[in-house]
């Protein structure tokens, strides 16, 4: 039998899907934390917007973003997102973190 095709998923220690470095420290510090989130995932490659993470242990569940790069494209949906989750959410409805400006995410909102 040969192998046809592969694919590789970057997780955490956890077995959490992630898609950077930046997100699986996030992915820890909430598990170490004990909080509770989840991550949603593509299954179908539509282009619905999703979180990098849900935090769950706050009342109606909070998106929470990871912007880890400062170019065009990843600004214009950086742009995007902000504008949607400001819209439908309002500014405290949503969290997110500007890894590409600080080392260390914001403080969590409290569960």
């Amino acid at each position: 039998m040969w192998l046809k095709s592969a694919a590789l998923a970057m997780t955490t220690a956890r077995y959490i899907a992630v898609d950077s470095e930046h997100e699986a420290f996030l992915a820890d510090r909430l598990v170490r934390e004990g909080r509770a989130f989840r991550k949603p995932v593509h299954f179908d490659g539509s282009e619905e917007t999703l979180p990098d993470f849900e935090l769950r242990d706050v009342g109606n569940p909070m998106p929470l973003e990871v912007f880890g790069m400062a170019t065009g494209p990843d600004l214009e949906a950086r742009a995007s997102k902000a504008e949607f989750y400001d819209r439908t959410l309002g500014e405290a409805g949503w969290w997110f973190w500007d890894a590409a400006r600080d080392r260390e995410p914001p403080l969590l909102p409290p569960a």
